[in-house]
């Protein structure tokens, strides 16, 4: 499923329950960092629990591409099994295949990737899948820039005319 601008804030305040893993992709490496961070902190009270959380690097992917998939069919101690994957878009390709052919329903597979577009084929991979979602992590453009503003503005009820908006933007 891929998940579009507009839809990104929702999703990441409450995930659909049929999900059972979320590709972060993009140039944006602190977008992608703070989103993955959100949805990690939404499916577990303690990251640094080693009974539900595992934490798999991309080097460690090359000849094991059952890695992931592996990792998220472990029963955890307590909860759910939350697998944090941090990894190029390259070494994903084959791991993603076989974790998606077989969704586990106690887990969560949440993927940092770097090195990858929306012409990716992992990225294609998820964005086709019931049970998946991409989302896009790219720089804001001045739009995002002053829609947040303005919402941060109301908020606060503060107000602000278009020049103003555009000379935050402009900062930003």
């Amino acid at each position: 499923m891929k998940i579009v601008a507009r839809q990104i804030t929702s999703f990441l305040a409450k995930p659909p329950d049929k999900i059972s893993a979320i590709l972060l992709h993009g140039t944006d490496s602190g977008l992608r960092s703070s989103r993955s961070q959100q949805l990690a902190n939404h499916y577990s009270d303690d990251l640094d629990d080693v009974f539900s959380v595992t934490r798999i690097s991309g080097a460690s992917l090359s000849g094991e591409p059952g890695k992931i998939a592996d990792a998220a069919a472990e029963i955890p101690m307590f909860g759910n099994r939350l697998v944090l994957v941090k990894a190029s878009g390259t070494e994903l390709l084959e791991a993603c295949k076989l974790l998606l052919t077989k969704p586990v329903d106690s887990s969560i597979v949440i993927i940092d990737a770097n090195d990858t577009t929306t012409k990716h084929a992992v990225v294609k991979l998820f964005e086709l899948s019931d049970t998946a979602a991409a989302i896009g992590c790219y720089p804001d453009n001045d739009e995002d820039i002053q829609q947040l503003a303005q919402t941060i503005f109301r908020q606060d009820n503060v107000s602000v005319d278009c020049d103003g908006l555009a000379l935050i933007s402009s900062r930003l």
